[in-house]
């Protein structure tokens, strides 16, 4: 069953329908960009800095914006806007998991939403972002208090 013209839903309401859309919760776990780098949220706020931790297990961590390793991802991968969907095919993966704001859950199996370790700004922090006809590997986020997906790389 899928909630029709609706991606919009708490973790109540995927837990208690099975809706389709809500399919991406099996797949992981949703972080703030504090959580996803295991600090707090104004540790880091200088521009393009690299945060030295995160939830990634130990010999694993986020990708790095100043590497433009997302970028490089798509590159080797050659993902472009008219084929986006490619990020979710084998061997990569990437789900369109939509973002959490305020516990309820926004844009999923429409947009795939992903922190890397580097900051914007103080108020920003750079994410994979892709939809179906968009990649977006250098997008910053106004909110760093959104729940997103994480990805980990081998170190």
């Amino acid at each position: 069953t899928s909630a029709t013209g609706d991606t919009s839903y708490t973790l109540a309401e995927c837990e208690s329908h099975n809706y389709t859309d809500c399919a991406h919760y099996k797949a992981g776990n949703y972080y703030n960009w504090s959580a996803s780098v295991a600090s707090n949220n104004t540790s880091y706020t200088g521009n393009n800095t690299d945060a030295g931790n995160s939830v990634c297990p130990k010999g694993w961590r986020l990708p790095k914006k100043s590497a433009n390793e997302y970028q490089s991802l798509v590159d080797a991968y050659g993902i472009t806007a008219s084929n986006a969907l490619n990020l979710r095919n084998a061997p990569l993966y990437f789900v369109r998991s939509g973002y959490v704001n305020s516990g309820t859950l926004n844009n999923a199996a429409s947009y795939g939403n992903y922190w890397s370790s580097t900051v914007y700004n103080s108020n920003y922090a750079y994410r994979l972002n892709f939809s179906a006809d968009s990649v977006n590997p250098a997008n910053y986020d106004s909110d760093r208090n959104r729940g997103r997906s994480v990805r980990c790389v081998a170190q």
